[in-house]
């Protein structure tokens, strides 16, 4: 085609255009459609009441602490954790879950943490700031739960897995790292 022809083309369907928004009739005392009336006209609760998705929690006075849920305050990240979350999977076949954690940590958890869980990964190594080291005794501390909290949710400069991985990969990802320790 031609630029004579291309203009020609694109000259139409601006008319067209035009002629069409003039031809439509816009009464302007009407509210626009919306897309998601739930989103525009949602519910509002103050800090201290029930809301209807969470029955029985309210927020207590701590910045992000909720007193039934997990969305607990970076100083006591886990605590909850640590009783609520129980591992699915039977530890007394922790070789039978091996290979598929091994996997699992290979893909989301070694560039940083490191093939033995060091924090010894690629991406520390070219400037991040490290990772703890998941075989230290302070990561041995950590019960099942609390290590899946973290791999959920993140912490400090872990970035949260939650839309990354499924329950059933983190939890193999602990298996796995249980392993390693």
């Amino acid at each position: 085609m031609n630029r004579s022809l291309v203009n020609l083309l694109l000259g139409g369907a601006l008319v067209v255009t035009l002629g069409l928004g003039l031809m439509i009739e816009d009464d302007h005392r009407l509210p626009n459609r919306l897309f998601l009336p739930n989103m525009n006209a949602s519910p509002a609760y103050g800090a201290y009441e029930e809301g209807p998705l969470a029955k029985g929690e309210r927020r207590t006075k701590e910045a992000g602490q909720w007193s039934g849920g997990l969305y607990l305050t970076p100083d006591s990240i886990g605590l909850k954790a640590s009783t609520a979350l129980t591992n699915p999977l039977n530890k007394d076949s922790l070789m039978d879950y091996s290979q598929a954690g091994a996997f699992v940590y290979r893909d989301f958890c070694l560039p940083c943490h490191g093939p033995n869980g060091a924090g010894d990964g690629p991406v520390a190594l070219r400037g991040y700031p490290p990772p703890p080291n998941l075989i230290a005794p302070a990561a041995n501390a950590l019960t099942d739960g609390q290590i899946y909290h973290i791999i959920t949710f993140g912490k400090g400069n872990m970035p949260a897995y939650a839309a990354q991985m499924t329950d059933y990969e983190r939890w193999l990802a602990v298996m796995h790292l249980r392993r390693l320790q």
